[in-house]
């Protein structure tokens, strides 16, 4: 019995430490593999159709995916957000719980998800395609280095692609929102859009969302040609290489998507040639050739890279104007007044200015005076927006949870305020946490009956 024992121990250790040492050799692998597609990066860019062929391949063949998804999953948001938000009279948040979910988190991650599940999976079957019908080795007896021609295209491909793709996932998704909160549901134009742009920014949430779709293409473009080069070369061994592309691409997603918002939001197979492979034989690569299903004149494949690349951009156009509300630094007509708060509870830079309701300006600063201890709050108001030297600026919250703004409210006094002036009048945030102390405290005084 012991004897069974022992020989049962042994066999486990001997499969743990053969699965260890597995595992740390396509570990080191990898390594390597992913050095010589960065060594092979001019290269690429050198044979710059082929990159372009690639962008068509990754980014407008996936068009169609993300688009859709993007403007379902907005309109579910927003169905959802306002059932929950109504309930608090904060139903004129909708587009910030849109915006920042979309910028921030959805945008990325479902579309890098969506990326890795349809150009993830096809670039690592074409690459292991190729592999086990010998056409890898057949271009490197040709002199026809696999890395440059294949391998980096491919990568290259597959990260400039990812950045646009969510961008224009995240812009259909607030469009999306937009009809179902503003068209469908009937909530106000103005502040669902005014609401937004106070409450995104563009340094710390669009373009953090950007970075987060860059790291996520590098990360499902280097698995997706690993694995399909990797690959073994049998029907069998190419998918299984898919399925592990498109399980190994979404959980790397997933966590670096953890790690990246941790540092963003805390305080604010082969041998020893060159790994890679065509999607089709090296003659069919040739920039002025094609074969099969994406047969297409250089000119026709130009344009439709040049139609992706301008959505795309404009999406990110349209994230920082629109939704991040760029163009409010600095460009915005108007004059600035001060008011000093004891407390400002919630309030941010961009946030609305309102009287009777109406947006008439934005928080351009907020800056503590270290002599009286007081927040002093810039304030740009439109021209054509007047106010009265007695007016109060109130701080106040839309609903229970809705956005914190400042209220104008205007007096009787006919000398009105002048750039660089200062309102007099003003009411603190109320901090529910304070109020609560002071009803305990009241009640804890109160004499025992």
């Amino acid at each position: 019995m012991p004897s069974v024992l022992a020989s049962g121990a042994a066999e486990l250790l001997r499969r743990v430490g053969a699965g260890t040492l597995a595992f740390v050799r396509r570990l080191g692998y990898s390594a390597r593999f992913s050095l010589a597609v960065v060594v092979q990066t001019p290269e690429a860019f050198r044979r710059l159709p082929l990159t372009l062929r690639e962008i068509y391949f990754a980014g407008v063949l996936s068009l169609i995916i993300i688009l859709v998804s993007g403007m379902f999953i907005g309109m579910v948001l927003a169905l959802q957000g306002y059932d929950v938000l109504n309930r608090y009279g904060a139903d004129e948040s909708l587009g910030i719980l849109v915006a920042l979910s979309l910028v921030r988190e959805l945008g990325p991650v479902v579309a890098g998800l969506l990326f890795a599940s349809r150009a993830g999976s096809a670039i690592t079957a074409e690459i292991g395609f190729m592999k086990s019908t010998e056409q890898l080795s057949a271009m490197e007896m040709m002199a026809v280095d696999p890395m440059a021609r294949v391998v980096a295209p491919r990568f290259w491909g597959g990260v400039i692609s990812m950045p646009l793709l969510a961008a224009l996932f995240s812009m259909l998704g607030i469009y999306g929102a937009y009809l179902v909160g503003v068209k469908l549901i009937g909530i106000d134009a103005g502040a669902f859009w005014g609401n937004m742009q106070a409450a995104v920014d563009f340094r710390t949430d669009v373009v953090n969302g950007i970075i987060k779709s860059v790291v996520f293409g590098i990360a499902v473009s280097m698995i997706a040609v690993f694995e399909g080069f990797d690959a073994k070369p049998t029907a069998e061994g190419v998918s299984s290489a898919t399925t592990r592309t498109v399980v190994a691409s979404s959980l790397v997603i997933l966590a670096l998507d953890f790690v990246l918002t941790v540092f963003m939001f805390r305080g604010e197979g082969g041998g020893a040639g060159g790994p890679g492979g065509p999607r089709r034989p090296p003659a069919a690569r040739e920039p002025a050739a094609a074969t099969g299903d994406h047969c297409m004149s250089r000119a026709t494949l130009d344009l439709w890279v040049g139609i992706f690349v301008t959505i795309g951009l404009g999406a990110v156009v349209f994230l920082a104007l629109k939704v991040g509300n760029l163009t409010s630094f600095n460009t915005a007509p108007g004059y600035r007044v001060e008011a000093r708060f004891d407390n400002i509870g919630g309030l941010k830079l961009r946030a609305p200015v309102k009287a009777a309701g109406v947006a008439v300006g934005r928080v351009e600063a907020i800056r503590l005076d270290p002599a009286t201890y007081q927040a002093v709050v810039t304030i740009r108001i439109e021209h054509g927006f007047e106010f009265t030297a007695d007016t109060i600026a109130s701080i106040l919250t839309s609903g229970l949870l809705g956005e914190v703004y400042i209220g104008l409210d205007v007096g009787g006094d006919t000398q009105l305020i002048a750039d660089g002036g200062r309102i007099g009048k003003t009411q603190s945030a109320v901090v529910l946490e304070k109020l609560i102390g002071q009803f305990l405290f009241d009640k804890a005084a109160e004499p025992a009956k």
